[in-house]
């Protein structure tokens, strides 16, 4: 699910490329948590690295259960 997920978000990066170029892009914004995205992240990296001998660590810093505003097209 994570695998796809990340796929589906490059292919949207390759088609904001084309809105950029083309001049028809429009930002929004919304809220994103720091932590969750760290999390998914870390899994979605965690069995290569683990594949590898590797230990995959991560941590938010910053207040648990903030969002902050993030521009996306």
């Amino acid at each position: 699910l994570h695998s796809g997920q990340a796929l589906l978000a490059q292919l949207n990066g390759i088609l904001d490329l084309a809105k950029i170029e083309a001049g028809k892009m429009e930002l929004e914004s919304i809220a994103i948590d720091p932590a969750l995205i760290i999390h998914e992240t870390r899994l979605l990296f965690s069995e290569a690295a683990q594949n590898k001998g590797l230990r995959l660590e991560s941590r938010w810093n910053g207040p648990a259960g903030n969002y902050y505003l993030s521009e996306i097209g």
